[in-house]
């Protein structure tokens, strides 16, 4: 348990580093489902088509993501496995306590969701 005024600054950089992780691997889960949709779909991939052609860059780079997509099968896969890492990470920071250990552990889970 965290309880030393020592601790502070240790115990608040881990969170803004959790809040940080959990940003970037939110966002690349989106960024990948959303370049996963378009890779199967073709009603999506015409219109990030149309709007790449007046100027969009974010759709430029989906368009240019959608050769490296997976099968469908391996996307559905993976982010099964990326939620239910999640879902760990929250039951370790709800139930697990505060420890350093417990901590670090959901930390990891969290990075470890977007490379799934």
């Amino acid at each position: 348990m965290i309880t030393r005024p020592s601790e502070r600054a240790s115990v608040f950089a881990y969170w803004a580093l959790f809040a940080i992780c959990g940003v970037v691997t939110i966002g690349t889960l989106i960024f990948g489902g959303v370049v996963a949709l378009a890779a199967h779909s073709s009603g999506m991939a015409a219109s990030l088509a149309t709007a790449a052609s007046n100027g969009s860059g974010w759709a430029r780079g989906v368009l240019a993501a959608i050769p490296h997509s997976e099968p469908l099968g391996q996307i559905l896969l993976d982010y099964a496995f990326s939620v239910l890492g999640l879902l760990v990470t929250i039951v370790l920071l709800g139930v697990g306590g505060r420890s350093w250990i417990t901590m670090l552990l959901a930390l990891g889970l969290m990075g470890s969701a977007s490379v799934s």
